[in-house]
């Protein structure tokens, strides 16, 4: 069953990134509609787009096993990603093209809409909710006017390329990739820092929570304690004064 987020995300010309936290409910989905835009297919091949985020497990002390996270295309006949089973983090980086549809689901049910090709399908272990945190990125690959170290264009296709020429066109390809691992692994550390909150608010009203349940019931016994005492001094209070009658 899938259960909307109730936001579609369209993914235009511009960078966009998107971040939330999905409760998911034992034997639920919770899917995003990725969008893309149609304007990309003049330049799709030049400047290919990107979608990369992670996803984390909030929920403490909660097992990992039944959480999958997946894109897939918009009929679900492709699955561009799928996380490892049991993992309660993880990255991913994943092509678009342009004017397509496409899936991005957190399960909370191992095997999601692919279980009967499961070999490993298990029912869900405890029947509890998940709590995920995620974001999403959207990434373009311009193409670079890549430079030798003399200031002057490398050629291009079609072009007489030299060894030197190569070379910077090797480094500079080497940089980008770099570049780009480590923005998504600050962008991964920020919406880290992210949960931290989430969990830190989780576990401020659950303090909140127990001690109030723990005032509550303390001046319920205290009432409780104040009626009893009450009780057994009116008691006491007749019992003695039928005695004082008797002896009279």
């Amino acid at each position: 069953m899938l259960l909307w987020l109730g936001v579609v995300w369209l993914l235009c010309d511009e960078s966009q990134a998107f971040s939330s936290v999905a409760t998911v409910k034992p034997y639920h989905d919770e899917c995003l509609l990725i969008r893309t835009s149609s304007e990309w297919k003049k330049d799709q091949k030049e400047n290919p787009r990107y979608v990369w985020g992670h996803y984390e497990l909030l929920s403490e002390s909660a097992d990992a096993k039944p959480l999958v996270v997946y894109i897939s295309t918009y009929d679900m006949d492709k699955m561009l990603y799928k996380s490892k089973k049991a993992q309660a983090s993880g990255h991913f980086d994943v092509r678009l093209e342009a004017g397509k549809r496409y899936w991005f689901c957190i399960v909370n049910h191992q095997g999601g809409h692919y279980a009967e090709d499961d070999d490993d399908y298990e029912d869900h272990p405890d029947d509890k909710p998940r709590k995920v945190g995620f974001s999403l990125d959207m990434v373009t690959h311009d193409e670079f006017d890549y430079t030798d170290l003399g200031g002057n264009p490398i050629p291009q296709k079609g072009e007489k390329i030299s060894k030197a020429h190569e070379e910077a066109k090797e480094r500079a390809d080497h940089w980008m990739f770099v570049g780009r691992k480590l923005q998504m692994r600050l962008g991964a550390m920020k919406s880290h820092f992210d949960y931290l909150r989430v969990r830190e608010a989780d576990h401020r009203a659950l303090t909140e929570k127990t001690f109030t349940d723990i005032l509550t019931w303390t001046f319920a016994e205290a009432i409780t304690v104040a009626f009893v005492a009450v009780g057994q001094i009116m008691y006491f209070r007749r019992f003695i004064e039928r005695s004082r009658q008797y002896v009279v």
